[in-house]
């Protein structure tokens, strides 16, 4: 996957040595074999919203954290303080 201009000129665009699925689309368009042009371009279509959908996904997986509360206030009587529990003696 990339961008046609670039990857046309860094690639240097020779057949069977430097083939990228979008120069393979342009030789295979050039060459009126339409039907397996648009079939590889649909792969690059597919590959590319794939992507997109596992992006999104790891995205809000990391924006929304599950945080635990704490409380952190006393005024809750009924929770036993350390001082309060009895571990070990027999009344």
């Amino acid at each position: 996957m990339g961008e046609f201009g670039a990857v046309s000129v860094v690639s240097g665009h020779i057949r069977g040595k430097t083939n990228t699925l979008p120069l393979h689309i342009e030789i295979l368009y050039n060459e009126y074999n339409f039907t397996a042009a648009f079939a590889v371009a649909s792969v690059l279509v597919f590959l590319a919203i794939i992507i997109l959908i596992l992006r999104n996904i790891v995205e809000n997986a990391n924006k929304n954290p599950v945080e635990e509360k704490i409380p952190t206030d006393n005024k809750n009587s009924d929770v036993p303080k350390i001082g309060d529990l009895n571990v070990g003696s027999s009344t």
